[in-house]
């Protein structure tokens, strides 16, 4: 399948869903849409994905009915984009999610530093062995 082809499939599919969702009472905001186009170049005898600089592609959307197409926003396959509550990017990197999380740990362990529970759990854990034989 030709990149001309797979463009026209997406674009034509877009459209089917998001007519779907306005037809029974939904609807998709343009704004928050994204898409990926994973595309395989070959360089130097190695495959990687292609890039929005390497393969220019646009999907653009109607949304309700109004009559005006609108762009979608492109993402590179290396860009995670937090989708059903996670952040995963096309090419299998987890790297914007672990700091997610990293910074999500972070904030609650300063949060308990504060209440000054650790001391409380460092105490009762120093005691435990004594106080249960």
């Amino acid at each position: 399948m030709t990149l001309t082809e797979i463009l026209r499939h997406l674009q034509h599919n877009a459209q089917i869903w998001e007519r779907l969702l306005y037809s029974s009472g939904g609807a998709l905001n343009l704004q928050k849409c994204f898409w990926y186009l994973v595309f395989w170049e070959w360089k130097d005898g190695r495959p990687q994905m292609a890039t929005s600089i390497s393969t220019k592609a646009t999907i653009a959307l109607t949304s309700g009915g109004v009559p005006v197409y609108e762009a979608i926003q492109r993402k590179e396959t290396w860009e995670a984009m937090r989708t059903l509550g996670v952040r995963v990017a096309p090419d299998g990197n987890y790297r914007k999610e672990a700091t997610f999380l990293k910074d999500k740990a972070d904030n609650y362990a300063g949060e308990f530093c504060n209440l000054g529970c650790l001391r409380w759990i460092h105490s009762f854990f120093t005691a435990a062995p004594t106080l249960c034989p």
